[in-house]
């Protein structure tokens, strides 16, 4: 895989950057789709830099060529008006340019938002789907053509739906893991099922699966999450220092059949930023401040 180039649509973002570096520190050929030009990492010499538009199926064609994995996390999320025409027929435009090149695999990444609202109790990739607000059924939709395109061109998609993504690099602005962790600190924070899961999933992780499932080509859509309980996600206020560095180091749990081993260095990295964030927690004399940087 590594003598392969890769494509990754969406590489500026937060879950793009941390993927472009895990390919970049394992020596793959990368080449980065932007809409403009943007300011790169300074540990990402060799990457190619492609312009284009997910709107303008023309403007995919180089980009794809001579790619054999391709990575699709572009997406719109601001702008209703663009949903459908970015997150739903930019996914096609996209697999209309891989179907005319080398293409061996493609990983979508889509979002657990797609099921909607749901009766309590556990969820599968087997639950019916429900999206709710325009977004998600954009998403959902981009989701069902890949797969049914798949089908015909025999090209492996898989599309991955992460929960809720924390990590390094996250923005403090509208950071729902950043609001909790302050409403835990303020004591406001209130847990009414003990049964709760925990909708988090570290960045690292997520990248992870991406990478797993690149390797394995799996058909089909799959839940990201991690595997805890929101009583033990929120450890600080409930267990000593000891038990949550106990909890945290426990592995990721990503439904991908047959990949159930945890990445270590990803591993590693989510048990340490946890341990970080819930030390700030736990003391409750550091600043929301700290907390915010560690989100950085």
């Amino acid at each position: 895989m590594s003598s392969s180039r890769i494509l990754v649509t969406g590489g500026t973002g937060f879950i793009g950057r941390h993927l472009v570096d895990q390919l970049v520190a394992e020596g793959a050929s990368v080449r980065v789709l932007t809409r403009g030009s943007s300011r790169l990492a300074e540990n990402w010499r060799g990457v190619e830099i492609e312009v284009g538009d997910l709107r303008n199926g023309s403007s995919l064609r180089a980009p794809v060529q001579g790619c054999r994995v391709v990575y699709h996390l572009a997406g719109e999320l601001r702008d209703p008006a663009q949903f459908q025409a970015t997150n739903t027929e930019g996914t096609q435009h996209l697999l209309e340019a891989c179907q005319a090149s080398p293409v061996e695999s493609v990983v979508i990444l889509s979002s657990v938002g797609v099921m909607g609202v749901r009766k309590p109790g556990p969820a599968n990739e087997a639950t019916a789907c429900h999206p709710r607000n325009a977004y998600e059924k954009s998403k959902y939709a981009a989701e069902q053509l890949a797969l049914a395109w798949s089908a015909r061109t025999d090209i492996p998609v898989t599309v991955l739906r992460p929960t809720i993504v924390f990590g390094e690099g996250t923005r403090a602005y509208g950071d729902s893991m950043l609001s909790m962790m302050m409403a835990i600190q303020s004591g406001r924070f209130a847990i009414f099922d003990e049964k709760a899961m925990a909708n988090y999933v570290y960045v690292g992780d997520v990248v992870a699966a991406c990478r797993r499932a690149a390797q394995a080509r799996p058909k089909g859509a799959f839940i990201v999450s991690d595997s805890c309980l929101l009583t033990e996600f929120v450890a600080p206020r409930v267990y000593s220092e000891d038990q949550i560095k106990s909890m945290v180091s426990q592995p990721l749990l990503v439904s991908l059949p047959g990949l159930w081993t945890q990445a270590e260095e990803a591993h590693q990295r989510r048990s340490a930023w946890l341990q970080r964030v819930a030390a700030a927690v736990l003391v409750a004399i550091v600043p929301i401040g700290t907390i915010v940087a560690y989100l950085h």
